[in-house]
């Protein structure tokens, strides 16, 4: 009795490290998501400031 209740806690303890692995993969990669966007949004933000100061160059020209 004992030796089976040990073999479906050792299997259900299996099945969760196997859900919780699972989850993990998926935090990181939500992760690497993030930070790609991120990056995309600093490259945005980066043109966006390099137009501006364009558009301010001009004014001051004209």
């Amino acid at each position: 009795m004992c030796q089976a209740v040990n073999e479906l806690f050792a299997d259900e303890l299996k099945e969760m490290e196997q859900k919780m692995k699972l989850i993990i993969a998926d935090k990181d990669s939500l992760i690497a998501d993030k930070d790609a966007l991120i990056a995309d949004q600093s490259a945005i933000i980066a043109k966006l400031q390099a137009q501006l100061e364009q558009y301010a160059n001009n004014a001051q020209a004209i």
